[in-house]
């Protein structure tokens, strides 16, 4: 009988385990990049000689947990999207971060420039005093897993452009810095 029991309790752990990879397959984590705004409002953001900066929520939009392993961010100044994204061959500049959100679940996560203070000129174009011939983008990606066993790998990226018009962050509608793989 309390073989009977073992192999019943086998049994029973072993479909768990299937039913929660079913559903891990049919509704893997989705993570969404929302909420970028400026820290310390539009106007003293863009003053000459400090340090632009800002923040993002990343939630989890998904039916089922996830692992963020890592994270990579930065803000730049430039006319266009840059040929190379900001993040492809720089490991060394990635933070790891190793937060597990549930479905529903999301962290706050900073980013700045990282070339410096703002420039006059940066100040001048973003205020309107000058043709804006760049503009400001936040550039991200990060890598995480789902609960599988073993763990899918997947990666996300985002790219957002600041409208100084609108006075926020809109997203940027190219594949090549928008999407999920």
């Amino acid at each position: 009988m309390l073989t009977l029991t073992r192999e019943s309790n086998t049994i029973t752990r072993e479909a768990t385990d299937l039913t929660h990879q079913s559903l891990a397959l049919a509704h893997p984590p989705k993570l969404a990049a929302v909420g970028f705004h400026i820290h310390g409002g539009f106007l003293s953001a863009f003053e000459t000689g400090k340090t632009l900066g800002g923040s993002f929520s990343l939630i989890n939009v998904g039916r089922t947990e996830t692992n963020v392993a890592q994270i990579f961010v930065t803000l730049i100044f430039a006319q266009r999207l840059p040929e190379m994204r900001p993040y492809d061959g720089t490991a060394a500049l990635w933070t790891e971060i190793n937060k597990t959100l549930r479905p529903g679940e999301s962290i706050s996560y900073q980013f700045q420039k990282d070339d410096g203070a703002i420039t006059e000129q940066e100040h001048l174009e973003m205020i309107g005093q000058l043709d804006r011939s760049r503009f400001v983008f936040v550039f991200g990606s990060l890598k995480y897993t789902d609960s599988l066993n073993p763990p899918t790998h997947r990666q996300m990226t985002f790219c957002r452009r600041f409208d100084p018009d609108r006075r926020r962050f809109e997203v940027c509608d190219d594949p090549d810095y928008q999407g999920e793989y």
